[in-house]
């Protein structure tokens, strides 16, 4: 008999171990703290915590630096959406009325935050929380808010839904157009009246 290591069992060993690995999840998660009552009229807010599921068991996989929310059923978001961060560095923009952005220069792994609403606490409302690091997508859900009830959904596929991240065009980009149209229409108007 040979004496040695034999390559077929710690071929399969290691080929099951790195099969275990694949599925550990390496993402973050996204959990609701808190609800806040409606304040400045009928808007309200909602507490949430982002962090690294794999915190505590040696991981870092589940680091992020964008927050994305995009409202699919209800009022739009408030602006500011994101408020109160929990960490320096992080910015909160209402690209458009149903999507608002989080983003950070660098990546961390918890993050606490307040989602702002416009409308009525009573009034039921569904978006998604998708969670980023870079281009890699980390976690998404699917919040459901039924005015007195929340669920959630754990994971959601980025590519499931066409999200709209155009942004609302600026006021001085509206000037300017209001501007051109109203000069092309005097400037009609002039050739009519020669005629």
């Amino acid at each position: 008999m040979r004496k040695g290591i034999h390559l077929v069992p710690v071929t399969a060993c290691l080929m099951l171990v790195l099969g275990l690995a694949l599925l550990v999840p390496n993402n973050a998660k996204a959990d609701l703290l808190d609800f806040g009552d409606p304040i400045e009229g009928n808007s309200w807010h909602q507490r949430w915590r982002v962090y690294d599921v794999l915190d505590g068991a040696g991981g870092s996989e589940g680091y992020f630096d964008t927050i994305e929310l995009f409202m699919i059923q209800g009022d739009p978001f408030e602006d500011p959406p994101l408020r109160a961060f929990s960490r320096s560095g992080w910015t909160s923009n209402l690209v458009n009325p149903t999507y608002a952005l989080g983003t950070s220069s660098s990546a961390i792994d918890e993050l606490y935050f307040d989602s702002y609403f416009s409308g009525a606490k009573s009034e039921p409302l569904q978006f998604d929380i998708l969670i980023w690091e870079g281009q890699e997508f980390r976690e998404g859900h699917t919040v459901n808010w039924t005015g007195s009830r929340l669920t959630y959904a754990t994971y959601i596929d980025p590519c499931a839904r066409d999200y709209d991240r155009s942004a609302v065009p600026e006021p001085a980009t509206m000037l300017l157009l209001g501007t051109g149209l109203v000069g092309l229409a005097a400037g009609g108007r002039k050739k009519l009246k020669k005629v």
